[in-house]
């Protein structure tokens, strides 16, 4: 009986917990924060809790080797590109397609292929940056929490992205003649031909809300996983349907609008990450009056414009494929309800966003309400 206790007291010390299955919780760890955090954010323990449950819906081996295999892919379309034999094949991901004599650029469909092709590009980017900038950044910073250093990270990926091509839309809708003007948006249709610079940010901007609905499916969920993941169907379908219809003025006005508040947003969640409460709350101000005058304003000016005046502008429902023309009462209608769609989930949003500003002015501080289903699970595993 003594031998057997004496292995029983002996055995329960040994029985560390699996570093390949820690869950995602505040920093529980084995060794030190300096050791701990070493370790790539593709970790293992990120994405797979103590009891083997995987904590995201994408295919594990796709989440932890999702750097290796992106610029892998980069790597040889690449090599493909600037192989003479292979260069046909490799040349619609890598550079834009149907350029005219004139210098401007048509359109067709390898043009989704250059989209795809920069999914792949923003997964690497994404993963790179969280990993080897943001990452060393919070830890130098002094913070040890692992769910905070993930949410650091991924909001500074999106800040970054956002801040980038609001800038770049906000310099292609400036230098237009529809600036301001949204009945313009819907003139000189079909507008079929578009500059190089115009085209890649099109482009650009489809492959990445397509790589968001892959983000929502490696992230662990949230509260709002599921009107996340209809806004980023309804923009993609938006993105689509205004690019194969030839309406690319109002696509490109409404992705400015939309990437303004986006980027304050990411910003302000990212001093919160760093610890500074106060000025959280004042970048919260400033976004949620970016997000009311951007979202609730701007946006209602370009809807009211698309149900009264769209198809006077345009001269009546008509489809002449060899013109461009494709505008009948189908594709108006399609517009429309994804219009109004985008509409429903802001209004949505906005509810939470007041919420928050109520915890601001009552002296609580803004929190992330996307992380609410986290928080919950992070208390009951702890009482358990």
């Amino acid at each position: 009986m003594t031998k057997k206790a004496s292995k029983g007291k002996q055995h329960k010390p040994t029985r560390t917990k699996t570093t390949g299955q820690d869950s995602i919780k505040d920093l529980v760890h084995i060794g030190d924060d300096s050791t701990f955090f070493r370790c790539s954010l593709e970790d293992r323990r990120n994405f797979v809790a103590r009891d083997g449950k995987k904590l995201v819906q994408a295919p594990l081996f796709l989440v932890l080797w999702q750097k290796e295999i992106t610029l892998a892919l980069i790597s040889l379309s690449i090599f493909f590109y600037y192989l003479p034999s292979t260069r046909p094949y490799a040349e619609p991901f890598v550079v834009l397609s149907y350029k005219e004599s004139s210098g401007v650029y048509g359109k067709g469909p390898k043009d989704l292929l250059f989209s795809l092709f920069w999914v792949v590009i923003f997964t690497a980017i994404r993963s790179v940056v969280m990993d080897y900038c943001f990452r060393p950044f919070i830890l130098f910073y002094g913070i040890r929490k692992r769910k905070i250093v993930i949410r650091f990270c991924e909001q500074g990926y999106c800040f970054l992205y956002y801040l980038v091509f609001w800038v770049l839309g906000c310099y292609i809708y400036r230098t237009s003649g529809y600036w301001g003007h949204e009945e313009q948006l819907f003139e000189h249709y079909p507008q079929y031909y578009m500059s190089k610079l115009f085209k890649f940010y099109y482009l650009v901007q489809f492959g990445f809300w397509l790589q968001q609905l892959y983000v929502l499916h490696v992230e662990q969920r949230r509260a709002d996983h599921w009107q996340m993941f209809a806004h980023h169907i309804v923009t993609c379908s938006l993105i689509s349907l205004s690019y194969c219809f030839n309406f690319l003025r109002v696509g490109n006005a409404i992705l400015y609008i939309f990437d303004l508040s986006d980027y304050i947003l990411s910003g302000s969640k990212m001093i919160k990450y760093l610890g500074c409460g106060k000025i959280c709350d004042y970048l919260f101000g400033l976004f949620m009056a970016s997000w009311i005058y951007s979202r609730h304003y701007l946006f209602y000016r370009i809807l009211k414009v698309v149900v009264i005046s769209a198809p006077r502008i345009i001269g009546g429902f008509h489809v002449d494929l060899s013109k461009g023309y494709i505008f009948n009462e189908k594709v108006y209608y399609a517009f429309i309800f994804l219009l109004f769609s985008l509409q429903i989930l802001i209004y949505i949003w906005f509810g939470m966003i007041v919420k928050v500003a109520y915890r601001v002015f009552s002296g609580e501080g803004a929190v992330d309400s996307r992380s609410d289903n986290e928080e919950e699970a992070d208390e009951d595993s702890k009482k358990k």
